[in-house]
């Protein structure tokens, strides 16, 4: 019983991190890169208060979700 509650425990923990989490633009403008990396090329720029799908995390940049399915990066 133990052993399966244990189980069952580690798999919502496992679930949870792979889930997206939803965060909010607060800056007037946030610029989306194409790679983490402040030179890389731009892809979009999001206004405020836009909602953002982090799907990863690198250092300061977080991996988003594009509505044309590609990952852009804002820091």
């Amino acid at each position: 019983m133990k052993k399966q509650l244990l189980s069952t425990l580690l798999l919502l923990m496992m679930a949870s991190v792979l889930q997206a989490e939803t965060l909010y633009i607060s800056s007037h403008q946030a610029k989306v890169m194409r790679e983490p990396a402040f030179q890389a090329e731009v892809v979009v720029e999001l206004q405020r208060a836009e909602a953002i799908e982090v799907t990863d995390r690198q250092g300061a940049w977080l991996a988003i979700a594009l509505p044309n399915g590609e990952t852009g990066w804002v820091a």
